[in-house]
């Protein structure tokens, strides 16, 4: 065998061999692997299982909650062993009375908290009714706004700020619906009302005052048409929503059906903790703001739904408060999602 004969044979010999370590290499790697992957897809499958059987989770922060609700509360060792909640008694103002803080006054009927509750259990039931309104399709909120309108109400609760709670625009109800539940679970009977302003069959035409709008920054983004956002059964599947999801006698809760120029300014809406508009258009958010913002207790909450989606509504929104009332509104806006924003009357 002549020289470059070995020179090649001991070439291929050491070739052969790297090639059938990297080979066994990335073998056993491709393998332990596969293995890790094989225990990890079996813990995940026990956790599921455990999950199947565990006690659902709240989506709502019992820390930041507590902040909220219950700084005023004494917790107390049941029996059972379940840590209930003992509520301070908070008075609610009549409608007569002047929109004050009425906790510091104790000629006050308490009519607000039940005496003791389940701090986490309440918080489930609001949970899972949110949920349940998602599910249900009865509202079109996003997950922010809806956790907002609980947050907006638990606070008014915890600093008694007398008033009712009222929506413009409320669509199959949904959003109603939940904060109508916060006041169910955490406030006795008769402390404060709901109110529900809607035309029930979709937005009202362009008025003058919208046709003038809409020539300066409805090329941003075009109004809906006429009965935009109708749907089938109207107010009656509304209150079908609501007897079915929290059984409510509606005694304490007012549908009032028509077009805001005609029913807002006319109503019988006394204070107000938390004014929720939803009305899209410019005239509607005006005509909604002209009535009852001045009805809006101080240290109440003014939710405004549509400031960052539309155009006409944001317009609204500065010629009332910077050009009426000269008080700067953008430096009080706090945000919530891409379009919903709140602010908490000074």
């Amino acid at each position: 065998m002549s020289t470059s004969s070995k020179f090649l044979f001991f070439v291929f010999f050491w070739m052969n061999f790297i090639c059938l370590c990297i080979t066994e290499s990335v073998g056993w790697q491709l393998s332990t692997r596969k293995d890790t992957l094989r225990e990890k897809n079996a813990a995940s499958k026990k956790n599921s299982r455990s999950r199947a059987f565990a006690k659902p989770k709240t989506r709502f922060s019992k820390k930041s909650y507590s902040a909220i609700l219950y700084k005023d509360t004494t917790e107390v060792e049941s029996s059972s062993g379940v840590t209930e909640v003992e509520f301070c008694d908070r008075p609610v103002a009549a409608k007569s009375e002047s929109p004050v803080n009425l906790c510091e006054t104790t000629s006050q009927t308490p009519l607000c908290g039940p005496e003791k509750a389940f701090y986490s259990q309440r918080l489930q039931y609001i949970s899972h009714l949110r949920k349940t309104i998602r599910a249900k399709k009865l509202t079109m909120l996003s997950m922010e706004r809806l956790e907002n309108n609980v947050e907006a109400v638990l606070d008014v609760i915890n600093r008694c700020i007398p008033g009712d709670i009222v929506e413009t625009g409320v669509y199959k109800g949904g959003s109603s619906l939940l904060m109508r539940g916060v006041v169910k679970s955490f406030e006795k009977a008769g402390a404060r009302a709901s109110w529900l302003f809607d035309t029930f069959e979709g937005l009202p035409a362009l008025d003058k005052a919208d046709q003038v709008v809409e020539k300066e920054v409805g090329k941003l983004r075009p109004m809906d048409p006429e009965n935009s956002y109708s749907f089938r059964g109207g107010e009656q599947s509304v209150r079908a929503a609501f007897a079915e999801l929290i059984g409510d006698n509606f005694e304490d809760i007012h549908f009032v059906k028509g077009y805001f120029k005609d029913t807002v300014a006319s109503s019988a809406v006394g204070h107000i903790a938390v004014l929720r508009l939803d009305g899209d258009m410019y005239s509607s958010t005006m005509q909604v703001l002209e009535a009852l913002y001045p009805r809006v207790s101080k240290g109440g909450y003014v939710i405004i739904d549509d400031y960052g989606h539309w155009p006409q509504c944001k317009k609204a929104v500065h010629d009332y408060f910077d050009k009426r009332l000269d008080m700067n509104i953008g430096s009080l806006l706090k945000k919530v999602d891409y379009t919903c924003y709140y602010f908490i009357k000074p």
